[in-house]
C-alpha cells in the first residue's frame, strides 16, 4: 500500500514509514501542496495511493466521487497506528 500524506500532516512521516510503506509520498514532495483537494484526490486515485489526512473535505469528495482508502489523525497517532498495525 502506498500512502499519500496531505499537507496538514508532516512530510517527515514519509521517511518514518518508508520501510513499511515504500512508494509513499507527501503532497509537498509531489508538488501538490498548493492544489485543491479534488486535484489531490484525482492524483491519489490515478496512482493507487491511500490518502492520509485530517481534512474532512475528503469525506465529502468521497460521497460525490466514490471513496478512496483514507485515514485521519495527528502525525503521532498515525505514526503509532502504522507501526503497531502495519497491515
Amino acid at each position: 500500500m502506498k500512502l499519500l500524506f496531505d499537507q496538514n500532516l508532516s512530510f517527515k512521516l514519509v521517511g518514518k514509514l518508508a520501510t513499511l510503506y515504500p512508494g509513499s509520498f507527501h503532497v509537498k514532495l509531489e508538488g501538490l501542496d498548493k492544489k485543491d483537494d479534488l486535484t489531490i484526490w484525482d492524483f491519489a486515485s490515478k496512482n493507487s495511493f491511500t490518502v492520509i489526512t485530517q481534512d474532512a473535505d475528503f469525506s465529502e469528495i468521497g460521497i460525490l466521487k466514490g471513496f478512496l482508502q483514507k485515514s485521519s489523525g495527528s502525525d503521532a497517532e498515525i505514526h503509532q497506528l502504522q507501526i503497531l498495525n502495519p497491515s
